[in-house]
């Protein structure tokens, strides 16, 4: 973690959270597989001389309390969670809290009354382009893996129309989504620029399933979304698992 911040610039701050790709301890069989930044509950900021600062606590979290997250925001999530741990207390052997009912409802309540805060995605495979068709106006294709096409999927409907924008990047190219009266594409450098109505938000977010296709939004001939097999290696270079 410090290495990304000094290489990156990117500061951690409360609410953030990342995945680790694997277990919090290796070789574990425990389910916390991401991290999230809270709060410190026994050390509060300080003023001092050279600025204001706070302490971060890191807490492990199951991928679906990191979900959780991506749908709402972190520090509501995690002021959620505090209810069941006690000063942010990493257990290895907890099981996720969104098996507990009340704390999804509240959860799911809190998402569809703010929607997300979460601006944008980094996905490992992402690419687009315009193609030509016979005797038709060329059309633009986007390409995402099928491994995170559900995320940005998820995401939309909680973006869109609470009238925020959803950067989806990954490598050199990036895709914003942004709402609008209907759809439109339109590019700018490297970032595909796609306006969605209200009911393209909903039909896309149904289309983003972790299945291989290519796949079209009714009365959207300028874009067509493909969904790539998606392949999960060890350290080996073995591939350990095939999505879609």
């Amino acid at each position: 973690m410090a290495r990304y911040v000094f290489r990156t610039g990117n500061a951690f701050a409360v609410g953030h959270s990342m995945g680790l790709n694997g277990p919090i301890v290796l070789e574990s069989d425990t389910l916390l597989r991401s991290i999230a930044f809270a709060p410190d509950p026994e050390l509060p900021p300080v003023d001092s001389p050279n600025g204001r600062f706070e302490f971060l606590q890191v807490v492990g979290i199951t991928e679906d309390e990191e979900k959780a997250i991506t749908r709402w925001t972190g520090s509501d999530v995690l002021a959620v969670f505090g209810d069941r741990l006690p000063l942010y207390v990493t257990d290895l052997d907890r099981p996720s809290l969104m098996g507990d009912p009340e704390i999804a409802r509240r959860i799911d309540e809190g998402s569809a009354r703010n929607g997300s805060h979460t601006g944008a995605v980094f996905v490992e495979k992402l690419g687009w382009e315009k193609r030509k068709r016979l005797f038709r106006k060329g059309g633009h294709v986007v390409s995402v893996g099928a491994r995170q096409a559900p995320e940005v999927g998820l995401l939309l409907p909680l973006r869109l129309p609470f009238g925020r924008q959803l950067l989806v990047a990954g490598g050199e190219q990036r895709v914003l989504f942004q709402p609008g009266d209907r759809g439109a594409v339109a590019e700018d450098g490297e970032t595909l620029e796609v306006t969605l109505s209200p009911e393209s938000v909903a039909m896309l977010s149904d289309l983003l399933v972790p299945r291989a296709g290519s796949y079209r939004i009714p009365g959207f001939d300028d874009l067509t979304i493909e969904v790539l097999v998606t392949e999960i290696k060890d350290q080996d270079g073995k591939v350990i698992e095939r999505i879609g």
